[in-house]
């Protein structure tokens, strides 16, 4: 049995169709962890921003020490930007919102 021309136009058609689909796929998710990505460098330069303004408000040494203290507790200990966020204003309308109360409750229950 031959292959034919055809065959083989039609069998690198549909392999470069593939290789479309899977760059669009690959695509996408880059654009969505560029955005998580920049997202996260915005909270991370603001909550410096903060701390460096909170430090500069000390009014002595202790208040000084205490607050550099308290910005060096481990991320479990401080609240994340996403639970910041959701505790704003409407938080039941941010879908990362009801991510995060599903997974912060226990048993997956709602907690409001």
């Amino acid at each position: 049995m031959y292959v034919t021309p055809e065959q083989i136009q039609a069998a690198n058609k549909a392999t470069v169709e593939a290789l479309l689909a899977v760059a669009n796929t690959q695509f996408t998710a880059l654009e969505k962890l560029a955005t998580i990505q920049a997202s996260a460098v915005k909270s991370a330069f603001e909550d410096s921003v903060a701390n460096t303004r909170a430090l500069l408000g000390a009014k002595d040494v202790q208040e000084f020490v205490t607050l550099q203290n308290s910005f060096t507790q481990p991320p479990s200990r401080r609240p994340s930007p996403t639970r910041r966020a959701c505790t704003k204003s409407r938080p039941r309308r941010m879908p990362s919102c009801r991510k995060w109360r599903s997974a912060a409750s226990p048993n997956g229950m709602r907690t409001s």
